[in-house]
C-alpha cells in the first residue's frame, strides 16, 4: 500500500514538474535560421538601392546594371515576402506545438491528479474500515472485561462464603507431593 502511495505521488510530482517546465523552455532555432532573413534582406536591399541610384543618375551605371538592380529589387521584395511567410508559418507551427505540449502536459497533470485523488479515496475507505474494525474490537474487549470483572467478583464472593480448604494431614498425598 505504501509503495502505491509513493508511486502515485511521484507521478503527480513529475507531471507538475513537466507542467511548470513547459512554460520555461525557450524556443530554440538555429542561428542560420534566425539571421538568414536579415542578411538576405540587407544584401538585396543594397542591390535595390544601387538600382534606384542608377535610375536617378546619382550613380553612373549602364542600362544592364540598372535592369539587374531592378530585377534584384523585385527578387528582394519577393524573397522578403517569402521569408515573412515562412517565418509566420514557422511561428504558427511553434505556437501550435507549444499549445499541443501544454495540452498534453495539462492532460497528464489531470490524470495524475485523478490518480492521486482516487488513491486518497481508497485510503479514506481503508481508514473507515479500520476504524469500524477497531470499534468492534473495542466493544468485544469491553464485553470481555465486563465478563472478567463479573467472574472475578463471583470468585471473590465465593471465596468469602466457602470455608477455607482443610490443611493436608500428615501422610496424606497432595498434588505438590505427587509432582515431586
Amino acid at each position: 500500500m505504501s509503495d502505491d502511495h509513493h508511486d502515485d505521488l511521484a507521478a503527480l510530482g513529475a507531471a507538475a514538474d513537466r507542467w511548470a517546465a513547459d512554460g520555461e523552455r525557450p524556443a530554440v532555432r538555429a542561428a542560420a535560421d534566425r539571421w538568414a532573413g536579415h542578411v538576405l534582406a540587407t544584401l538585396l536591399g543594397g542591390l535595390a538601392l544601387a538600382a534606384l541610384g542608377g535610375l536617378t543618375g546619382v550613380v553612373s551605371l549602364s542600362l544592364p546594371a540598372v535592369v539587374v538592380g531592378l530585377l534584384a529589387a523585385g527578387g528582394a521584395a519577393f524573397a522578403l515576402t517569402r521569408l515573412h511567410e515562412q517565418a509566420t508559418r514557422r511561428e504558427a507551427a511553434e505556437a501550435s506545438a507549444r499549445e499541443a505540449a501544454r495540452t498534453a502536459a495539462r492532460r497528464e497533470l489531470t490524470a495524475a491528479l485523478d490518480g492521486a485523488i482516487a488513491h486518497v479515496d481508497r485510503l479514506d475507505a481503508e481508514r473507515r474500515q479500520l476504524n469500524q474494525k477497531v470499534a468492534r474490537l473495542e466493544r468485544r474487549l469491553a464485553a470481555k472485561e465486563r465478563k472478567l470483572a463479573r467472574v472475578q467478583a463471583f470468585d471473590a464472593e465465593r471465596r468469602v462464603l466457602e470455608p477455607p480448604p482443610p490443611e493436608p494431614m500428615a501422610g496424606q498425598l497432595t498434588f505438590d507431593a505427587v509432582a515431586e
